[in-house]
């Protein structure tokens, strides 16, 4: 168990290594798709968190989160529902 920002209490993140990551920029029909690629070497991960927050007088909100960071810096954080 860790704790994250806002009083967020992580359980058990789960971490990658990822060489590589290739994601489309464009989401139309008609665009041509335009693709990024990112290499990550030994620096990259993608990070599979569940977290919890307890508010007082609140049922506990959870969440699901997908981080991921390249040499320290979050390029990307999405939540699911929960």
């Amino acid at each position: 168990m860790a704790f994250s920002s806002r009083n967020e209490i992580s359980y058990n993140p789960v971490s990658l290594p990822l060489h590589k990551l290739s994601f489309c920029t464009t989401a139309t029909l008609h665009a041509k798709m335009v693709w990024e690629h990112l290499s990550g070497g030994a620096d990259m991960y993608a990070v599979f968190d569940h977290v919890k927050r307890p508010d007082l007088g609140r049922p506990v909100s959870e969440k699901q989160i997908l981080k991921l960071v390249r040499h320290g810096d979050l390029l990307v954080r999405l939540q699911g529902a929960g």
